[in-house]
Formats: structure tokens, sequence, C-alpha cells
């Protein structure tokens, strides 16, 4: 009786097994805090400008998509929450991805404020004073 060899499969299965180990399937994953490097904007406005800020970070992985910054306001405290969701039924390799985003502040009253960047590992501060006009 002849053995039953396997030895033509093991290449089959090995390209099987390396093709997923570096990527990850898209999944349900609702909006999350992304990883934050740096944050540039003015330390100055005056009442009724405009103060935009810009986000340098990095993704998760290419499938990730950045969504508009949910930007609050707390006495003298605006905390922005710089978000973002993987996109539905894409698969990327796991890898870093840097994006850039703004964040535009609008309507804040005259005094000091402190501005918090909120990412997924860290949260970054910069002071804003906002100036009669």
């Amino acid at each position: 009786m002849k053995a039953f060899s396997i030895s033509w499969i093991s290449p089959w299965v090995l390209a099987l097994v390396v093709a997923g180990t570096g990527c990850q399937k898209a999944s349900a994953v609702s909006e999350q805090p992304l990883y934050l490097d740096s944050v540039a904007g003015p330390a100055t406005v005056s009442v009724g400008q405009l103060a935009v800020y810009t986000i340098h970070g990095h993704k998760p992985d290419p499938a990730w998509v950045v969504d508009a910054p949910a930007i609050q306001r707390s006495g003298s405290v605006v905390t922005v929450d710089v978000i973002g969701h993987r996109a539905n039924k894409r698969m990327a390799i796991q890898m870093l991805t840097p994006f850039t985003t703004t964040a535009t502040l609008s309507e804040l009253p005259f005094g000091s404020f402190t501005v918090r960047f909120k990412g997924r590992q860290q949260t970054l501060e910069r002071s804003l004073s906002v100036l009669a006009e």
C-alpha cells in the first residue's frame, strides 16, 4: 500500500499562513482616538477670528479614515478629540500611516484658554489667548 504524501500541500499551507499574518481583516470598529505627534497653531487671536490648528499624527494602518475632530468647550478648556475609524471591508497591512488634519476653533469669547488635543496615547496642550478687537 502506498503511503499518502502531503509534501505537495505544505507550500500552499505556508503561503496561506504567511499571507494572513501581516493583514488584519476589517471589523466593525467605532470611532477611536488616533496617535498624535505634534500640533501647530496660533497662541493669540482676536475675538471673531478663527484659530486653526494643524495636527500631525499616525493612523493604526492605511485602512483607517481620519474623521473631523470633535471639539467641545467647558469654561476655559477646549478639548479636541482627534478620532478616526476603520473603513468597512478593507484589509491592510499593520503599519502606522501618517496623517495631517486641521481643527478650527471659532466663536471663542475674550479670555485665555487651554486647548487639549486628545489622542490614543497622549494629550497635547496649547495655550490660546483671545484678545479684544
